[in-house]
């Protein structure tokens, strides 16, 4: 969407399920902290999308959620009665009695944004890349905590092959649907342990491997986030407990 009145679809992305524990049967346990993360994405209902005159000008642009009390400036071009062309896009409203503010500085094109722009949001996350008919297509994601998502965007979420880098030094490149990791990736922690793998659900789930930063692997096949079988149990993104590991 081009505007937003919650900060982020992304702003669960950086919290881990839980310690990743991995357990050869013949030794003792060895923990992989924030080895795997899932994307959570919140469950909201969309208010009626409408257009929205701007207060500073004659000159409407779209509002695909609206706020109530909310206000908008534009400063930029109006053609035929819409925003156009480079310029500034500003909403305002009141949240508990705090001004929010989102600001976009782009291109627009019919009242929509469209094209190379930048969306900057009252929590300090930043948003930069393309736009078109008003949704994010392509572009990187900044968290103000330092996290980071690039890539591909449909119906303005995450979809297809991107990456997230967290501020710890973690990463996930690999594909995603909908906001989480689905489909084929590779998941890596700040000590150079690596999961490279299918993923369903956000979780290890059919056939991968696991390395940790000292060499040992452990391969096989996974489901939601257990590895079973052989003389190995793992647990990634999932407590021990939920892999038959006491």
């Amino acid at each position: 969407v081009e505007h937003s009145n919650s900060p982020s679809i992304l702003d669960d992305m950086n919290q881990p399920l839980s310690d990743s524990i991995v357990v050869p049967l013949t030794r003792g346990a060895r923990l992989l902290a924030g080895l795997l993360y899932v994307v959570l994405l919140p469950a909201c209902s969309a208010p009626e999308s409408r257009w929205q005159q701007a207060s500073n000008i004659d000159c409407s642009v779209w509002n695909p959620q609206p706020g109530p009390g909310e206000s908008v400036i534009w400063s930029g071009a109006c053609v035929g009665g819409k925003a156009d062309g480079p310029g500034t896009e500003i909403f305002r409203s009141l949240d508990n009695g705090t001004q929010k503010e989102q600001r976009y500085v782009g291109t627009m094109s019919a009242g929509k944004l469209q094209g190379h722009g930048v969306l900057y949001f009252d929590n300090g996350d930043r948003f930069d890349g393309e736009f078109s008919n008003g949704s994010r297509v392509r572009g990187r994601y900044m968290h103000a905590n330092g996290d980071r998502y690039e890539g591909p965007y449909t119906n303005d979420k995450p979809n297809g092959f991107g990456s997230f880098q967290y501020s710890n030094g973690a990463r996930y490149t690999g594909d995603f649907v909908d906001g989480t990791f689905e489909g084929n990736g590779t998941s890596t922690d700040p000590a150079g342990s690596r999961y490279s793998g299918e993923f369903h659900h956000g979780l290890p789930n059919g056939h991968g491997t696991l390395q940790l930063g000292n060499g040992e692997v452990f391969s096989g096949d996974w489901k939601d986030g257990c590895l079973t079988g052989g003389r190995q149990v793992a647990a990634v993104g999932v407590a021990k407990e939920k892999c038959g590991i006491r």
